[in-house]
């Protein structure tokens, strides 16, 4: 007799499209997607799975949960993007547990008070992704 595994569903697909038009009822449903990573991450709790369309989102999210954050389409068509002297690109906060799969961290050169792109308190896993120009 074999073993069963243990398979980690989702609790919730939370899907992100910058292109979207209805941020104002956006649910995080295929049919009405949130605008933002941050209003994704706002709605999501441990164990979701955030699907980001292919884009470029802004810089200066903060995770809290333990949440699966997916570029959709890859690493070249799934962007957060920072700039010098600009907010932290993406933060792990203490206690939190990522995933990233499929998704580009770019940008973020500290400058003054500026951060960098990655600030990771918490633990996280990149997949199949690309952290490029970070200088902190």
């Amino acid at each position: 007799m074999l073993p069963l595994l243990a398979i980690a569903l989702p609790l919730t697909d939370l899907h992100v499209d910058p292109s979207a038009s209805n941020c104002s009822t956006a649910d995080g449903s295929p049919a009405a997607p949130f605008c933002t990573l941050d209003d994704a991450l706002q709605a999501a709790v441990d164990g979701d799975r955030l699907l980001l369309a292919p884009g470029d989102y802004a810089p200066g999210s903060v995770v809290t949960e333990d949440v699966e954050i997916v570029g959709t389409l890859g690493p070249d068509r799934t962007r957060i993007v920072g700039g010098v002297g600009g907010p932290t690109v993406l933060t792990i906060a203490a206690g939190a547990t990522v995933r990233v799969d499929g998704l580009t961290v770019r940008g973020g050169v500290q400058s003054g008070t500026g951060a960098a792109g990655l600030d990771v308190l918490g633990d996280l896993t990149l997949v199949r992704s690309w952290v490029l120009d970070n200088e902190g």
